[in-house]
């Protein structure tokens, strides 16, 4: 009995010297490690589907469309959101009686190259009186018709304005409410202020 009390005492001691370890480092509001709160920022994207028709003309790899005009539509979802490896979070420091901390953090952009659906391609060509449909290309073709598309759907996409103001706003309150909610933690309220960066 006495040597499970002594085990039990030791165990509990050294549970209390872990959480010590993890408290005490936090209670210097200044030392605080606020780099986890970036990682709030990955949640900060925006997933927007599209259906979209286009037309154009091709002047090289399509063998069979060399100079025809071309139309087509299709599906695609498009993500905005912000670099998250730009996001930097600053130590806390006083500024008059509040504990300020400053985020630099990008302009929101379309993340990656539009996802075109290539089932949902309905494609139509007219060359030498003939109609050709997408499955009369060829899989080079095709990928140069995908690949016309992501660029036409990019260039629209990084044009609207209110979609990545949107992105930009879901990513700062994010990242405020995870530092505020770290602050919470440590029995400390921060004042978050955001600066834009290239």
């Amino acid at each position: 009995m006495i040597r499970m009390l002594r085990k039990f005492v030791a165990s509990f001691a050294s549970v209390l010297l872990a959480v010590g370890a993890i408290v005490l480092p936090g209670c210097k509001a200044q030392n605080t490690d606020l780099s986890n709160a970036i990682q709030a920022a990955k949640w900060a994207t925006y997933d927007c589907y599209f259906h979209d028709v286009a037309k154009g003309k091709f002047h090289d790899n399509l063998a069979i469309l060399i100079g025809q005009e071309i139309w087509y539509e299709y599906d695609a979802k498009v993500q905005y959101g912000i670099d998250v490896n730009k996001v930097k979070v600053g130590k806390p420091h006083q500024v008059g009686s509040d504990l300020v901390v400053t985020v630099q953090m990008p302009k929101a952009q379309v993340l990656g190259c539009p996802a075109i659906q290539p089932d949902s391609i309905n494609f139509v060509a007219k060359t030498g009186g003939a109609l050709v449909f997408w499955a009369d290309l060829g899989a080079q073709d095709k990928q140069q018709v995908i690949n016309d598309a992501q660029d036409k759907l990019e260039e629209k996409c990084s044009k609207d304005t209110d979609m990545l103001a949107r992105a930009e706003k879901r990513a700062q309150e994010l990242l405020k409410s995870s530092i505020e909610d770290i602050g919470n933690a440590t029995d400390q309220k921060y004042v978050v202020q955001f600066e834009t960066i290239d």
